[in-house]
């Protein structure tokens, strides 16, 4: 498995009557803390979901952000290539497309002409002796210049695997295009962004 991503497979025991729960419910188009709009959003709540990740990785989370997602043919993500950071330290994806549906998975990334593979911190941008406000324009416009970035890792998507890793990390949906005709067949994920309990 790529450091420092955890892969986990059956994650839940009840991730097929969810899935079912979700597809037939509404779908919305939210604002994100980004202040991208992002559609296929299911509010659909799964709080057993939050003590199972807990179980999984030792020790209890703080949930920040969660909810399904619904990608579909022709949609394409707002940038190649992103992080997360300003929703938690965490981040998590679950697949929840039936086997003859899956297609690729989630991407990780890395910056050719810095060789970074994840958002470095305030204090980091300052002592390599770069402005934090500077750094993070000129790296959220890298982010839409795919010609920049070199995939280095990539786990598939199968239903029911879930993994987690540090939303400072570089990565995306691949492919960038989504797949299928509506909820029975697009590409669905539970996303959840979580800090661990205790930890500054």
């Amino acid at each position: 498995m790529i450091a420092p991503v955890l892969q986990f497979d059956d994650f839940a025991s009840d991730a097929r009557a969810v899935r079912d729960a979700v597809i037939s419910g509404p779908f919305e188009t939210v604002t994100g803390p980004d202040g991208a709009k992002y559609t296929g959003i299911s509010r659909y709540e799964v709080p057993q979901w939050f003590s199972r990740i807990g179980e999984l990785i030792g020790c209890p989370i703080i949930p920040r952000l969660a909810g399904f997602r619904l990608n579909l043919e022709g949609e394409l993500p707002h940038s190649w290539v992103h992080s997360d950071d300003i929703c938690a330290k965490y981040a998590t994806v679950l697949y929840l497309n039936p086997a003859e549906q899956c297609s690729g998975g989630t991407a990780f990334w890395k910056h050719k002409q810095t060789g970074m593979t994840r958002l470095p911190s305030d204090t980091e941008i300052q002592s390599s002796g770069c402005v934090p406000l500077n750094f993070h324009r000129w790296m959220t416009a890298e982010w839409k210049n795919l010609s920049a970035w070199e995939q280095y890792a990539m786990v598939p998507m199968q239903f029911n695997r879930f993994i987690t890793y540090p939303t400072c990390f570089f990565h995306s949906r691949f492919p960038f295009e989504a797949f299928g005709k509506g909820p029975e067949d697009g590409r669905l994920v539970w996303v959840c962004f979580y800090d661990k309990a205790g930890e500054a």
